[in-house]
């Protein structure tokens, strides 16, 4: 796009603060799920996005609908956090469904850190993404991500979590998304070692203080 040599300029990825990379807390996770009347053996899959078109929760709808006729519905469930002009319609379509005790609509929270210690996988749907900070901070907690392969979520997950088709493709988005769900859902060892494995990714590419570390190093090579 820019036209420039392979040796020329770098990428600086966003970094996320210290929170986000401190181990789970296990008082706040059992906290959160008591509120939410998940059992211990229950798969909590979250997602932080606004309620707008462009985020894709249809697409986890459409998943659920299938989900509902398989053996891992039962242990499956989902929180939503994030308000938005498509926020009365989808809880509409997920009443319409049937499907409303086991999608939790959160709204607007400020506290995400402790969803994500509440949950066992992070989900997003996205038709549209750059490379999005909740993935970047799912990965720092040590969830599995599942998420559209758009824009630059492949390299922002590399091998370390589900990368499904992106919604332009239509069917296969749903096949995929239902798939790794269940997948997920049936093997607790395989969402550590996932999580484990985009925890170490994250370590790696998006520290605040790596970010940090990255812009000097450019400014001090601007000024010399």
């Amino acid at each position: 796009f820019l036209r420039l040599s392979d040796d020329t300029g770098m990428i600086i990825h966003c970094g996320r603060p210290d929170i986000y990379f401190e181990p789970i807390n296990q008082d706040r996770r059992a906290e959160r799920r008591r509120q939410l009347g998940i059992p211990d053996d229950g798969v909590l899959c979250f997602t932080a996005a606004k309620m707008e078109q462009v985020k894709g929760h249809t697409i986890q709808i459409e998943a659920m609908r299938r989900l509902k006729e398989g053996a891992a519905w039962d242990k499956l469930y989902f929180a939503w956090a994030g308000d938005g002009d498509q926020q009365e319609h989808l809880k509409s379509e997920l009443h319409a469904l049937g499907v409303l005790d086991k999608v939790h609509l959160l709204g607007h929270q400020t506290d995400i850190t402790a969803w994500l210690d509440a949950s066992d996988c992070f989900v997003l749907s996205s038709p549209i993404e750059a490379i999005p900070l909740s993935i970047m901070e799912a990965m720092a907690k040590g969830l599995p991500v599942v998420a559209t392969a758009v824009g630059g979520v492949p390299e922002a997950l590399g091998d370390s979590g589900f990368l499904i088709a992106r919604p332009r493709e239509g069917e296969r988005t749903i096949t995929d998304l239902v798939a790794a769900l269940e997948t997920l859902a049936g093997d607790a060892d395989l969402r550590r070692r996932k999580g484990a494995e985009g925890r170490t990714r994250a370590v790696t590419m998006f520290r605040q203080q790596r970010m940090i570390e990255d812009y000097r190093a450019v400014f001090e090579i601007s000024m010399s």
